[in-house]
Formats: C-alpha cells, sequence, structure tokens
C-alpha cells in the first residue's frame, strides 16, 4: 500500500485556458463546474484506489470551492480517500519524503 497524490487542474481536469486570478469567487465556481474529466487519469486513480492505495488529492483550490470540488470529484466516479486545499504554488520542489528528492 502507497500514499498517492494527484494534483486536481491540468492533471484530473483537461485545463482550460483560464487565469483564474483575474476571476472573482462566482467566475471560478462557474469554470471549476465546467472543467472536463482527463479520463486516461482518472481511470489510473480508480484503479491505484481498487488496489488498496491511499489516493488523495492536491489542489490549489482554496477551501471555499470545497463543496464544487467535491461535486465535480463525485460527478466524475473519481475514488480518493481525502482532499488537501490551498496547495501552495511553486516552480520547483524539495522534499525528504518524496521517493528520490
Amino acid at each position: 500500500m502507497k500514499r498517492i497524490a494527484f494534483d486536481l487542474d491540468g492533471t484530473l481536469t483537461i485545463q482550460a485556458n483560464i487565469d483564474f486570478l483575474d476571476c472573482n469567487f462566482y467566475e471560478r465556481e462557474k469554470q471549476y463546474k465546467k472543467m472536463l474529466p482527463n479520463k486516461k487519469m482518472i481511470k489510473l486513480i480508480n484503479q491505484l484506489y481498487r488496489e488498496g492505495n491511499i489516493v488523495f488529492i492536491v489542489t490549489s483550490r482554496h477551501l471555499e470551492h470545497k463543496k464544487t470540488t467535491e461535486y465535480w470529484l463525485k460527478k466524475n466516479k473519481i475514488k480518493y480517500y481525502y482532499a488537501i486545499y490551498d496547495k501552495p504554488y511553486y516552480d520547483r520542489i524539495y522534499d525528504d519524503k518524496a521517493l528520490t528528492p
């Protein structure tokens, strides 16, 4: 059993050309609801979940979008244990918990 994290936007979704920095709360909600699923990645995440791995979602989406995000995950039949919100944006990360830092 492994702990496996999946990013949401651009990984489990097919990322649209949206500049979320210029959107207000309601515009973001509308865009999040319309995100298209990346079926190949969803198949992978669900397979890993069925194999007994601890699968979780990490996203830069703010916690205020939790309801819409969880609705989208459920609608697209994505299996996961929990979601982590407010992931910081970075260009590179070094982490001792990674398999090969």
